[in-house]
């Protein structure tokens, strides 16, 4: 699968990095910038994940990113949960860049009425 393979390679980049989090965080951001749409399906998977416990496509590089931060002195929970609240933020920031874009004051009432 591409995205599997864009993680992984962004897992492999976080690798080399001294402080493991912080290296994460930044490879994450690249990826996010690189290859928006994968945040998409990355957000996608996420929201069928209880439809679909133990069964979702991009388990093996986050798994590889929980066990990285791991290792860098993090018990396994912790790190789970450093590992989700990095791919949240770059999925996130990622799907509302338009928002982003064109800045949250610009947006009139009846854009707001249709993203709700």
């Amino acid at each position: 699968d591409v995205i599997d393979g864009h993680l992984h390679a962004a897992v492999d980049r976080a690798v080399t990095d001294d402080d493991a989090v912080g290296g994460l965080a930044a490879s994450l951001a690249s990826w996010s910038a690189d290859y928006p749409d994968d945040c998409r399906v990355m957000a996608y998977g996420l929201l069928r994940l209880p439809d679909q416990p133990g069964r979702w496509a991009l388990a093996s590089p986050v798994e590889r990113m929980v066990a990285l931060v791991a290792g860098d002195g993090n018990d396994r929970d912790v790190a789970t949960g450093i590992v989700v609240d990095l791919l949240g933020t770059v999925t996130y920031r990622e799907m509302a860049r338009p928002l982003i874009s064109a800045g949250a004051s610009q947006i009139d009432s009846s854009q707001r009425q249709e993203q709700q």
